[in-house]
């Protein structure tokens, strides 16, 4: 493979791994490869491309940035896409020197580091929301030590501590829920529990005091303003982690990719309804 090529790879895998750490990753190898070719021998008509390449790849994220950029940095969500906002600009320190410098890409890198600033210096306080561990795990494995060495810079108390208590005892809870995998038939054998709501459809086992909605079961897309606050964040990082992903049929729906474990019906009924219900009820629970 030629080194436009190699380009060009990475590029296209960047596009299509949304936001993420692989994203960034493969811009940055792009970035570099096209670099390369402005500056080694490469034929003049190579050296074009490499240019006009990395000239449309940086006019893009300025305008991508511009269109998500927080207006404020009060929030774990907010700070996340500042953080993210700054890494991408970042795939781009190499290239002034072969394409020449960009002022507006300059003023918008200057306002993203700003900010930054200005959240550990005077902002600190706002980000100590009950919900900010949540919002930790709720991101990918490989981002959470720079959330937290973030947080800690911003002077949130004992968040290490409470992030790995919390990732302990949700260790603890799947392995509960393998030991009742191991030790019993399979889950569709057994005597669950279904909910509907519209079109959505969850099927539900209780072990081990845990509420266990099933893979496959799906949940409305849609949220009611009677949602509660705890279930609108529970499904936000469901969404976020993967756990509930469109379902390719129905486009008013979102689809379990795998068992998620509940700490009661309601909590679980809320999720799927997309809204204010009695999880009781709603699973026809007999506790008899």
């Amino acid at each position: 493979m030629n080194k436009l090529d190699e380009a060009r790879t990475h590029l296209s895998a960047y596009k299509k791994l949304g936001e993420s750490s692989a994203a960034l990753k493969h811009l940055n190898l792009g970035i570099a490869a096209l670099c390369d070719i402005l500056e080694e021998e490469y034929p003049p008509e190579e050296k074009d491309i490499a240019r006009n390449m990395a000239l449309s790849y940086r006019h893009n994220t300025v305008e991508k940035i511009q269109t998500k950029l927080p207006a404020q940095s009060k929030s774990i969500a907010e700070i996340q896409t500042l953080d993210y906002c700054r890494l991408l600009m970042d795939c781009f320190n190499d290239i002034d020197e072969y394409v020449g410098s960009d002022s507006e890409f300059r003023l918008l890198e200057d306002s993203i580091k700003k900010q930054l600033e200005r959240v550990t210096e005077t902002e600190a306080p706002e980000i100590t929301d009950k919900n900010v561990v949540g919002q930790i795990l709720s991101l990918p494995e490989d981002r959470h030590e720079r959330m937290i060495e973030f947080l800690e810079k911003c002077g949130i108390p004992k968040i290490r501590h409470k992030v790995k208590k919390e990732k302990v005892k949700r260790a603890k809870m799947l392995t509960a829920i393998k030991d009742q995998q191991d030790n019993c038939v399979t889950y569709q054998e057994r005597d669950a529990h279904v909910g509907a709501s519209h079109n959505a459809r969850a099927e539900m086992v209780i072990r081990a005091g845990l509420y266990i909605i099933l893979k496959d079961s799906t949940a409305m897309k849609e949220d009611k303003p009677s949602l509660p606050e705890g279930a609108r964040r529970e499904k936000g990082s469901l969404i976020a982690s993967g756990a509930l992903v469109p379902d390719n049929k129905q486009g008013n729906l979102l689809r379990f990719t795998r068992d998620v474990p509940f700490r009661s019906a309601s909590a679980a009924s809320c999720v799927i309804s997309g809204c204010s219900t009695n999880g009781v009820k709603y699973f026809g629970i007999d506790h008899g």
